[in-house]
This record gives C-alpha cells, sequence and structure tokens, in this order.
C-alpha cells in the first residue's frame, strides 16, 4: 500500500514493504530522479517520526502521509 508518492508537492514515496513502511527520498525536479535514498523505517510511529525530522530539515512532505499513517495506527 501507498501513503504517498513523488509528486509537486512530494519528495517521499511512502509505502509498505513486508514487515517494513519504506520511505523513498528523492529531490522534486522535472528531470527523471536518478539518485534517490530508500530507508526501510519501520512501523507505523517511527515513520511519522521519520517523516517529521526530514520535514525539519526543509522536504516536502504532505500532511495526508500523516493522516494515513495515523489512522493505521489508531486502528492497530
Amino acid at each position: 500500500m501507498s501513503y504517498c508518492r513523488f509528486s509537486e508537492d512530494s519528495e517521499v514515496y511512502v509505502w509498505t514493504s513486508g514487515l517494513y513502511i519504506t520511505v523513498q527520498l528523492g529531490k522534486n525536479n522535472k528531470s527523471i530522479r536518478k539518485s534517490f535514498k530508500e530507508f526501510k523505517v519501520g512501523d507505523e510511529q517511527k515513520t511519522i517520526d521519520y517523516l517529521n525530522n526530514l520535514k525539519l530539515k526543509g522536504i516536502l512532505i504532505p500532511k495526508e502521509v500523516f493522516v494515513r499513517l495515523e489512522k493505521e495506527l489508531k486502528s492497530k
């Protein structure tokens, strides 16, 4: 399941991959992304914390991803 994808307002792609939530970090530009970093972060809470840290560093992350992760966390 994807929580968010790269877009004009998102420099991250966040999805569930097996036991972990994975965050792929890339620069938002119109050219093909030639480099990105991928991190297997963990559960919903760890992902929320990780994304908050990225947001503090100026990485574009849509609010919706936090809402989706919080919803998943509460449903457990």
